[in-house]
């Protein structure tokens, strides 16, 4: 996320900034159906370290992705800066990951001299 003090999903009250509520992803439909997350609940809250860890195909990039936006649950809420991520249209959520929610992908799209911070301040499409 980003880490200026002006941005909306910003809070001095201690409220989540990303909020998950019984949250499911399923990839596939019928007998091929991957359910990636069942029932999951989760806050992010501003200036608290949270560690996602879990085997690979756990469920943890999914996760992350409902959490910044990037893809929709199949069932249950997601909410950044109060406002639910489902309800938005894919302009709106395009705009919210520009403006207040920053990604450091693990295998691509890194400038690489530089580092982890320094990734995340570089303006999308400035690279």
């Amino acid at each position: 996320m980003t880490d200026t003090a002006t941005s909306p999903t910003r809070n001095s009250a201690g409220t989540a900034l990303i909020e998950l509520r019984a949250v499911e992803r399923t990839y596939g439909s019928g007998h091929t159906a991957v359910r990636a997350l069942r029932g999951v609940d989760l806050e992010l809250h501003p200036q608290r370290l949270t560690v996602i860890r879990g085997r690979s195909g756990s469920g943890k990039s999914t996760l992350l992705g409902l959490a910044g936006g990037l893809d929709l649950p199949t069932a249950g809420r997601v909410r950044i800066g109060g406002r639910d991520v489902s309800a938005m249209s894919a302009h709106e959520r395009l705009l919210l990951r520009r403006t207040e929610v920053d990604f450091v992908f693990q295998s691509f799209g890194l400038i690489p001299f530089l580092g982890a911070a320094e990734n995340v301040g570089v303006p999308p499409g400035a690279a």
